[in-house]
């Protein structure tokens, strides 16, 4: 099953949430957003995909 390792910023910890929680997904020109509904009660957006990694990591530079 797969997982997400998120940090949760009301509990303030890190958690880990199963895919079975993705409220929504939001395909974007430049990044995926997740939406994932925490144990917290709260739901987080998380950023992936190709394209924001490689804008991370050239800001990283």
């Amino acid at each position: 099953m797969p997982m997400f390792f998120i940090h949760c910023p009301t509990a303030d910890r890190d958690e880990l949430i199963s895919d079975t929680r993705i409220v929504r997904l939001i395909n974007r020109p430049n990044d995926i957003a997740v939406v994932l509904a925490c144990f917290c009660g709260k739901n987080h957006v998380i950023r992936t995909g190709r394209k924001h990694l490689d804008l991370v990591e050239a800001h990283a530079a």
